[in-house]
């Protein structure tokens, strides 16, 4: 780690450097990488809402004309973001201590709570993980709005239909789900999008067992609003009609760009609900509290109660 006049780089990669020093961080982040200047200038928060995010404390722009020693940074125009420090990520609480199932409330119940705020501006934060998340004391944080999308900031027509996708399959927290319900066993994952394999365990499973197989068809279309949303629900129903017909398209059009999205969002939520229901299909370890936990979250609707 390099550090400079105090500060202590702890972070770099393409969408900026952050530094900590005592008790504040420091984000330096470059001109074209400014979504997160933007959203902060765009996001509107009541006061109590601040409480539930680490708010930046001062935000400035700054342009080098030379190499600057000082932050190691490259000729260019900078934003830098000072914040308080608050606790530490997940990632790293979870190297000494275990992910009980009280976390797991807490944190769905906090998160949660941020994501609602961000959805109902139509933020989507597209990049939730455990190193974006800071616990501090009893309380967890989501951070890093590097990647967040919104109507405003999308320059394209894929990026447009990504943004609404996310925003309408509610895309944040289905992969917060899936952290906490895979962690330690992210190997059962999938990789690189290959659904052939767990494709055939549904097959299997589910033509042995039709009842079960409408039970998931009931809670896969309860989790989904598709009102007004008449191409997602025609691409909802072609999938479900042939998700256990041996090599058949998923696709009522394959090839065009919205139903091969609304394909891949369907078969991640039928991956994480079966998984949820029945985590013997692919050899997951969930203990029956924190399985009943989770069917109450998806039975609810994802509707958190205090």
């Amino acid at each position: 780690m390099i550090q400079s006049n105090n500060w202590k780089r702890i972070s770099i990669n393409p969408y900026g450097f952050v530094y900590e020093k005592d008790k504040t961080i420091l984000k330096i982040i470059p001109e074209f990488q400014r979504k997160e200047i933007l959203f902060w200038k765009t996001i509107h928060l009541s006061k109590e809402d601040k409480k539930l995010f680490v708010v930046p404390d001062r935000i400035f722009s700054k342009s080098y004309n030379t190499f600057n020693r000082l932050y190691g940074l490259e000729k260019g125009s900078y934003y830098f973001m000072y914040m308080s420090k608050m606790g530490k990520t997940l990632e790293k609480y979870l190297i000494k201590h275990e992910l009980n199932l009280n976390d797991e409330k807490k944190i769905v119940k906090d998160v949660f709570k941020i994501f609602d705020i961000l959805q109902k501006q139509s933020f989507i934060h597209g990049d939730v993980h455990f190193q974006n998340i800071l616990k501090q004391g009893n309380k967890f944080y989501l951070i890093d709005f590097g990647l967040v999308m919104c109507k405003d900031f999308c320059m394209t027509k894929y990026e447009q239909d990504l943004q609404n996708l996310y925003l309408w399959s509610r895309d944040d927290n289905f992969t917060l789900l899936s952290h906490l319900i895979f962690h330690k066993n992210e190997h059962l994952c999938i990789k690189n999008n290959d659904y052939l394999k767990i494709r055939k365990k549904w097959i299997q499973f589910f033509s042995k067992n039709p009842n079960d197989w409408s039970f998931m068809k009931n809670v896969l279309e309860k989790i989904f609003d598709f009102s007004n949303k008449e191409d997602y629900h025609y691409c909802f129903q072609f999938y479900i009609k042939n998700i256990l017909s041996a090599n058949s398209s998923l696709s009522p059009k394959p090839g065009i760009q919205i139903y091969d999205m609304l394909i891949k969002i369907y078969l991640d939520r039928t991956f994480l609900i079966s998984s949820i229901y029945f985590p013997k299909l692919i050899k997951l370890r969930l203990n029956k509290i924190r399985q009943d936990y989770y069917k109450t979250l998806i039975s609810n609707n994802l509707q958190i109660t205090p």
